[in-house]
């Protein structure tokens, strides 16, 4: 019943998860690397 379905459900799934996964690290690695730049001016 619909098995060979199942695997792209769950390869789509585990793409979003990566996606948002890479975003929210990306976005939290961009404020830390901000907040250390203007730690640095003069």
């Amino acid at each position: 019943m619909g098995g060979s379905m199942e695997p792209i459900g769950y390869f789509i799934l585990g793409t979003v998860l990566a996606i948002a996964l890479i975003g929210t690290v990306g976005f939290l690695f961009t404020k830390v690397l901000e907040r250390k730049l203007n730690s640095q001016k003069p």
